[in-house]
């Protein structure tokens, strides 16, 4: 069985007991003439009554429903195969072409022997973003809800610290009935900071997931070779400092793959590269670094209660790193708000 892939119609190609070879190479028993397919690219093959592809180390790798292959993998019917960037969908024992079956019949899985009623299946072309079920709308909608609830605690600690100024300096001027009132601002104070930890840890959390979950949404738009891969996307965060620089660059990777316009059967060509930068992303970090590091050493500088300069300088550190840490969270939210709802997040949802 040799079958080649034209342009002007896909092919159908019923999987057996011996393997299909599939490929751009002439010995293929799918030919697919796609640059982003490999001579010997995968194998298909039925076993047991079920199908199992196997990806042969090829270049642009093989992907199910956006999950890459690595080794072999079963394949369910109606699921979205990817050989490098050309799709298909598994009809019974059937493998379809999807770009020009743009409603690839569904079998009723509840007799195996049945194909039964269809449910149409949508092309890629119609669904350019990404699956919405490759991001969680629950994940980001409470991601964004943190990040606003950070920022008003980081809104609500700067006015505790411009009424802790003013009880401060009524204090050193000798206003005895100050002293109390400052001590008050002070617990005040230190009560939110201590929240202000303890939020950041999970949205922190979150972060990692969306920026996991983002990135593998885009590589089902753009299943061929990307600069960072999904590990990145995680362990990127869990480096100190070096973080602060390869975060803003795989995110920015992301956001170019999901804002590039798609090709006609819904995947991310090249142009991609072309996307311009994000000044919310960029910005995000150049705000919220600093920020930290003036939070850090201000918040140091208030256990100098006696040393009346110190002090002031302090609470003015901590000012600054308030309204830069804000300022870079406010930022953080239009940055995933605007990734998620190009990668098919209903923006309903990240409100």
């Amino acid at each position: 069985m040799n079958v080649a892939l034209q342009p002007d119609g896909g092919p159908t190609v019923e999987i057996l007991a011996s393997p299909v070879l599939v490929g751009s190479g002439s010995q293929c028993d799918l030919v697919i003439e796609d640059p982003s397919v490999s001579a010997a690219h995968a194998e298909v093959v039925r076993r047991d009554g079920q199908v199992y592809v196997r990806d042969l180390a090829s270049k642009n790798g093989t992907t199910i429903n956006g999950e890459r292959v690595d080794g072999e993998a079963m394949l369910q019917p109606s699921d979205w195969v990817m050989f490098g960037a050309v799709p298909f969908v598994l009809d019974g024992t059937r493998l379809i072409e999807a770009e020009t079956h743009a409603h690839a019949p569904t079998p009723d899985t509840s007799d195996a022997g049945n194909l039964g009623a269809v449910s149409p299946q949508p092309s890629p072309s119609e669904a350019a973003a990404a699956p919405v079920e490759l991001i969680s709308a629950d994940l980001v909608r409470l991601l964004l809800r943190l990040l606003w609830g950070y920022v008003g605690l980081l809104g609500a600690m700067m006015l505790t610290t411009i009424l802790l100024f003013a009880r401060y300096e009524q204090t050193v001027a000798g206003n005895r009935g100050a002293t109390d009132s400052w001590q008050t601002w002070d617990t005040i104070y230190a009560t939110l900071f201590v929240v202000s930890v303890v939020l950041s840890i999970p949205i922190f959390a979150l972060l990692v997931a969306w920026s996991d979950q983002t990135h593998r949404a885009t590589d089902w738009l753009h299943p061929l070779e990307r600069q960072w891969v999904r590990g990145w996307a995680i362990g990127a965060w869990f480096i100190p400092l070096a973080n602060l620089i390869l975060v803003p660059l795989i995110l920015g990777e992301i956001r170019k793959i999901a804002t590039a316009a798609t090709r006609s059967n819904g995947k991310v060509g090249s142009t991609w590269q072309r996307e311009g930068e994000s000044s919310a992303l960029l910005l995000w970090f150049v705000f919220y670094a600093p920020g930290l590091v003036f939070l850090w050493y201000g918040d140091a500088a208030l256990d100098k209660v006696f040393d009346a300069e110190q002090y002031r300088n302090g609470l003015m550190m901590v000012l600054i790193g308030l309204g830069l840490t804000g300022a870079g969270a406010t930022l953080a939210v239009t940055f995933i708000r605007d990734v998620s709802t190009k990668l098919g997040v209903d923006s309903g949802a990240t409100a």
